[in-house]
C-alpha cells in the first residue's frame, strides 16, 4: 500500500463518519487515551557512506546505495490530555495538549548498492552489498491541538527518546575474477532520536477517534560492526575493518491511527 493509499483510506473513513448521527465536541475531561498506529515509512540513508579496509595499506570502500527503502511501521502508546483554559465555541482554538509515551518499530529493511573500491574516479564497482537495518524506539511526544472544529482536531507534535538499532552487512563479488566478499557481524546499539510531525484526528464518539499523522524522525548516526569474516577462495577467515561504515539515518512516515479515550 502506498502513502497515497493511506490518505485515501483516511478520507474515506472521515466521509463515512460524517454521515453518522451528530456527536458532541470532544469532552476534554476524559484525560487518558490509548493509540494504535500503522503505516508506511520511507527510510533515508547517506548515498555515499564508506568504510576502510587494510590489506597492507588503508583502502576506502565507497558504498553507493541503489534502492529506495520503504517499509511497514507500527506504533502503540498511552497519553495524558490536559485541557487548556480557552473559551468553548464552534471554533475552539488551542483546546488541549497531550503528553504521550509511544513505542514504534519499522520492520527490517535492507539497503542495497554497489562498492566503489578505493573510492576511484571513475568508480570501479566490483562488489554488491546488502545492509539490513532494524530500529525500535520509545518516544516521549508532546502534541498541541490547534483547534477543534466539527469534530476535526488538527495538531502539531514533537518528541525525543531512546532508539535501539541494528545494522548488518554482507557483500558479494560481481565478477568471477574477484574474491574477498565480506560479512560483518550484526551491530546493536542505543542512541537518542527526535521527531516532529503534524496531523489531524476526527472524533467519532466521545471515546473513539481516527487520525492521520506525518512524522519526520532523525535516527542519528549509525555504524556497522568492524568484525566479521572474509571469503578467501575456499574458506572464510576472521576479519576486521580499519574503520566501520558510518551513515546518518532519518525517516518520513505516514500513520493511520485509532484512539480510545478513557
Amino acid at each position: 500500500m502506498s502513502v497515497f493509499s493511506l490518505r485515501v483510506v483516511f478520507f474515506m473513513v472521515l466521509t463515512s463518519a460524517y454521515s453518522l448521527a451528530a456527536v458532541a465536541e470532544p469532552d476534554w475531561a476524559h484525560n487518558f487515551d490509548v493509540t494504535v498506529q500503522a503505516g508506511l515509512t520511507e527510510i533515508n540513508t547517506e548515498q555515499n557512506a564508506s568504510y576502510q579496509t587494510n590489506f597492507g595499506y588503508p583502502e576506502t570502500q565507497q558504498m553507493h546505495q541503489t534502492n529506495q527503502l520503504q517499509n511497514f511501521i507500527y506504533s502503540a502508546g498511552v497519553g495524558y490530555i490536559y485541557a487548556l483554559p480557552t473559551p468553548q465555541n464552534n471554533l475552539h482554538w488551542l483546546p488541549a495538549t497531550e503528553t504521550a509515551l509511544n513505542f514504534s518499530q519499522f520492520l527490517q529493511t535492507t539497503a542495497k548498492g554497489q562498492i566503489n573500491q578505493d573510492a576511484t574516479d571513475p568508480p570501479t564497482y566490483n562488489y554488491n552489498y546488502n545492509l539490513p537495518l532494524n530500529s525500535m524506539r520509545l518516544m516521549l511526544d508532546e502534541k498541541l491541538f490547534i483547534l477543534s472544529w466539527h469534530h476535526i482536531l488538527p495538531f502539531v507534535m514533537a518528541g525525543l527518546g531512546p532508539s535501539y538499532d541494528e545494522v548488518g552487512y554482507h557483500d558479494s563479488v560481481s565478477s568471477a575474477q574477484d574474491n574477498g566478499a565480506i560479512t560483518l557481524n550484526n551491530h546493536y546499539f542505543w542512541q537518542f532520536a527526535w521527531e516532529v510531525g503534524a496531523g489531524a484526528q476526527y472524533q467519532l464518539t466521545q471515546q473513539w477517534s481516527v487520525g492521520l499523522t506525518y512524522l519526520y524522525t532523525d535516527l542519528g548516526q549509525w555504524s556497522s560492526s568492524s568484525s566479521g569474516t572474509i571469503d578467501r577462495d575456499t574458506d572464510n577467515q576472521a576479519f576486521n575493518l580499519a574503520a566501520p561504515a558510518k551513515f546518518n539515518v532519518n525517516s518520513s512516515t505516514e500513520l493511520l491511527a485509532v484512539t480510545y479515550r478513557f
